[in-house]
């Protein structure tokens, strides 16, 4: 376990020791580490509070490392999955 880690789970609840990404607005005093890593990256004022990555209704699918990109995680909103419909074949 790293600070700053976003890992998934596959219950509906954090452990102990983690928090939800989901936007919510943390101190800087009280979270000093996790501040230093992600700064105001996901909003916040930067002198007194900062943001988490908001990740409700989304899955992080890139680290947004490279080059020309800011280190950030970002996430893709689900999509329903188009309807299809399949026709039964007869059998000969």
């Amino acid at each position: 376990m790293y600070i700053g880690e976003v890992r998934l789970f596959g219950f509906n609840f954090c452990p102990t020791g983690w928090l939800q990404a989901s936007g919510q607005t943390l101190a800087v005093n009280q979270y000093s580490a996790l501040f230093s890593l992600y700064g105001t990256i996901y909003g916040g004022n930067g002198q007194t509070n900062f943001m988490l990555p908001n990740l409700n209704g989304r899955a992080p699918y890139d680290s947004g490392a490279g080059a020309s990109r800011s280190e950030l995680i970002t996430g893709r909103r689900k999509r329903r999955s188009p309807s299809r419909t399949f026709r039964r074949m007869a059998i000969n």
